[in-house]
């Protein structure tokens, strides 16, 4: 069983999204972050300019506030990988 993270809520918390369009994942990021402070950046492009990587980061609340973003993210279409 994996250690349980000790944070100090609320606090920063840093995703890293993997997709195939930058600005589908910037809508997807609006969609579900919403009205929350955020800032997005872009990660990584790779070679052949096939995937996108966008580096997220949302003041987050709590254990389930930040799991279900991962979630939401995850679950997102324009989303294939969440690190």
């Amino acid at each position: 069983m994996q250690p349980r993270l000790k944070l100090s809520y609320p606090c920063e918390w840093p995703y890293v999204i993997i997709g195939r369009s930058e600005m589908e994942l910037r809508a997807a990021v609006r969609e579900i972050v919403q009205h929350r402070t955020h800032t997005v950046t872009l990660s990584h492009m790779s070679a052949h300019g096939r995937y996108i990587s966008l580096k997220v980061m949302v003041v987050v609340h709590n254990d389930d506030d930040r799991v279900g973003i991962y979630h939401a993210l995850n679950d997102h279409p324009a989303t294939k990988v969440v690190i």
